[in-house]
């Protein structure tokens, strides 16, 4: 059986010592933590209740068709969810 070592942290500073050791045992990747998208604006469509709109894309909010189709699909039930859905996409599309 292996010998498993466990510490337990019951302080703040144990906490703070443990997550200062970790951060440092972690790579660094400096052109990631500073990475922000190109901003798209129109150019990504998704479909709304009618017909495809324009949504936000890239920046802060990116992988927005992703998460709009995945929530169609787990609340694909509850036509109301659908709706706000939808309107939210059309909200989108007037925003210039």
């Amino acid at each position: 059986m292996e010998n498993v070592f466990f510490y337990s942290l019951v302080t703040y500073n144990a906490f703070v010592g443990f997550l200062d050791g970790l951060r440092r045992l972690l790579p660094s990747f400096p052109m990631l933590e500073d990475f922000v998208p190109e901003v798209d604006w129109g150019e990504i469509r998704v479909a709304g209740a009618t017909d495809f709109q324009r949504i936000f894309y890239g920046g802060s909010v990116e992988r927005i068709p992703d998460f709009i189709e995945a929530f169609r699909l787990l609340r694909a039930e509850y036509p109301m969810a659908i709706g706000d859905m939808n309107l939210a996409i059309a909200l989108q599309a007037h925003i210039h």
